[in-house]
């Protein structure tokens, strides 16, 4: 199935989405697949009904309460299929400039 991402930013164990991507994936060089970048998916779509609830549920288990967060989740046949789970912003580009 196709991989998603799901941002969240928590406070008081409260779970405010940011924002929804799908991966875009394709062949390339050999591989099966090669991440060309990210794709936003409408919040009201049938995916992210799915999606959504679901993180929430993840980060609940996970005890997260406060801060952001990245899911990445695989949509099978029966159902999403947790990835990772990060307990940070979406996104590295940038983190290793100096002060």
């Amino acid at each position: 199935g196709k991989e998603y991402v799901v941002d969240h930013v928590s406070r008081n164990g409260v779970h405010k989405t940011t924002m929804v991507w799908v991966y875009d994936k394709r062949e390339a060089n050999g591989s099966a697949f090669v991440y060309y970048g990210c794709v936003p998916i409408d919040p009201e779509s049938p995916q992210a009904k799915i999606l959504i609830p679901y993180v929430r549920r993840v980060l609940n288990a996970l005890g997260v309460k406060n801060g952001p967060s990245h899911g990445e989740v695989m949509m099978t046949a029966d159902g999403p299929c947790l990835v990772e789970m990060n307990c940070r912003a979406h996104g590295g580009d940038g983190n290793w400039r100096p002060l």
